[in-house]
C-alpha cells in the first residue's frame, strides 16, 4: 500500500485555512471589547492604567446611566491622573450631587479650585470656571448650613469681578438667610 504525500498546493490550502480560523478567533475576541463604550475603555485601561482619557468616558457613561457610585470611581481616577482638566470635576460634582453627598461635592469644588489656582495665567475659560465654581461652592456651603463660609466665598467672587450680578444676588440671599 502506498501512502500519498500531500501536494504543496494542499499544504498551502490547509495552512491558509488554519491561518484564516486563527484570524477569525482573534477578530471575535477583539470584537468583544466593542460591546459598549465602557467595555472598550476598560480594555484601554487594562493596557494603560494611568490614562485619564480612558477613565473619563467610562465615568461619563456611568453618570449618564445613573450609576453614580461607579461614575464617582472612574471620574475620581480621571481627576487624579489629570487634575487640570476642569470638566472632569463638573461631572464628578454632578455624580456626588445625585448621590446627595454634599461634603464630597464641596471637597471636589475645592480640589478643582486648587488646580485652577496653580495655573500662572488662566485662560478666559479657566477664569470663568474659577468664578462659576466659587459661586457653586458658596451655594453648597450655604445649603450645608455654613452661611459665613458661603459669604466669604461670594465676597472672593465679587473681588475678582465686582460686576457679577449672580454673586450679588447670592450674597443678598445669604444675608437674608434664605
Amino acid at each position: 500500500m502506498s501512502t500519498r504525500l500531500p501536494t504543496s498546493g494542499t499544504i498551502r490550502t490547509v495552512l491558509l485555512i488554519v491561518l484564516l480560523v486563527l484570524c477569525m478567533i482573534a477578530a471575535i475576541e477583539r470584537g468583544a471589547v466593542w460591546i459598549d463604550e465602557a467595555t472598550l475603555w476598560k480594555d484601554v485601561l487594562a493596557h494603560a492604567p494611568a490614562k485619564w482619557r480612558a477613565y473619563y468616558p467610562i465615568g461619563l457613561q456611568y453618570l449618564n446611566e445613573g450609576r453614580y457610585p461607579e461614575a464617582v470611581e472612574y471620574l475620581s481616577q480621571a481627576a487624579h491622573h489629570q487634575p487640570f482638566h476642569i470638566p472632569i470635576y463638573w461631572d464628578l460634582i454632578s455624580a456626588y450631587r445625585n448621590l446627595g453627598d454634599r461634603r464630597s461635592m464641596i471637597d471636589t469644588y475645592q480640589r478643582a479650585l486648587a488646580a485652577l489656582t496653580v495655573l500662572d495665567e488662566p485662560t478666559p475659560v479657566q477664569r470663568y470656571y474659577a468664578l462659576r465654581m466659587r459661586k457653586d461652592l458658596a451655594a453648597a456651603w450655604y445649603e450645608q448650613g455654613d452661611a459665613a463660609e458661603a459669604r466669604r466665598i461670594v465676597e472672593e467672587v465679587l473681588a475678582m469681578d465686582p460686576s457679577d450680578g449672580e454673586a450679588r444676588v447670592l450674597l443678598e440671599r445669604i444675608g437674608r438667610g434664605r
